[in-house]
């Protein structure tokens, strides 16, 4: 379409993104040619300017407290132990006391000061519970004839039962029992193996389901 500026006659191109390139040819004829470029639209379009939209940012989510990890929860205390409990743990310290072996040297049948500790602390258990029976079963090492080991177990048995007699257990709690050398703990046949055989055991024959211990 034509267009005039100062004077100046020129020419307008519309462009497809809606702009327009107007030349103009002075009149003076000097060649000189100006390009300019118009917003188009604004020719054409009409109504009032866009208005910019503010978008708010959503609003922010409550914060949701952490789960606390096993490791970050108060422990629980333990809990108490039930009559039941306090008496099966009882009865089992008593039994260990009782079943506890003592030795002999070679060939005696007399209390060794270890041995005479380990006796005083049944006496005890079987004084505090009255209904409790043991058997005292004497062994011996493999050394001598079968005849003689079984007399030695016996004698072995005999002077454990009179040695915790005479610390106030009632005779009739007890009951001895001669193995000889018939069931050793080690079956070697050296010094150290030997040490170990020569023994007395002991074994609840009843009475032995629910123990107490001494009073201190």
């Amino acid at each position: 379409m034509p267009a005039q500026w100062a004077g100046n006659r020129g020419t307008a191109v519309r462009r497809p993104d809606g702009t327009a390139v107007v030349t103009f040819k002075s009149q003076t004829h000097f060649g000189v040619q100006a390009g300019l470029s118009l917003l188009w639209n604004l020719w054409q379009r009409r109504g009032e300017p866009p208005v910019a939209t503010t978008v708010e940012p959503p609003p922010p989510q409550p914060e949701t407290p952490a789960t606390p990890q096993p490791s970050e929860r108060a422990a629980e205390p333990p809990a108490e132990p039930t009559p039941a409990d306090r008496t099966a743990e009882e009865t089992a310290r008593a039994r260990a006391i009782i079943e506890e072996v003592v030795h002999f040297d070679f060939d005696r049948s007399d209390i060794r000061p270890d041995a005479a500790a380990i006796l005083e602390r049944k006496a005890r258990v079987l004084k505090a519970n009255p209904n409790l029976v043991v058997r005292i079963e004497g062994h011996t090492d493999e050394r001598g004839s079968t005849e003689y080991n079984l007399a030695l177990g016996q004698r072995r048995a005999e002077s454990v039962k009179a040695h915790l007699v005479s610390l106030g257990v009632p005779a009739s709690q007890l009951e001895t029992l001669s193995l000889g050398e018939s069931q050793p703990v080690d079956p070697a046949s050296n010094e150290e193996a030997w040490a170990k055989n020569r023994r007395a055991e002991f074994r609840v024959v009843r009475g032995g389901e629910a123990l107490r211990l001494p009073q201190q």
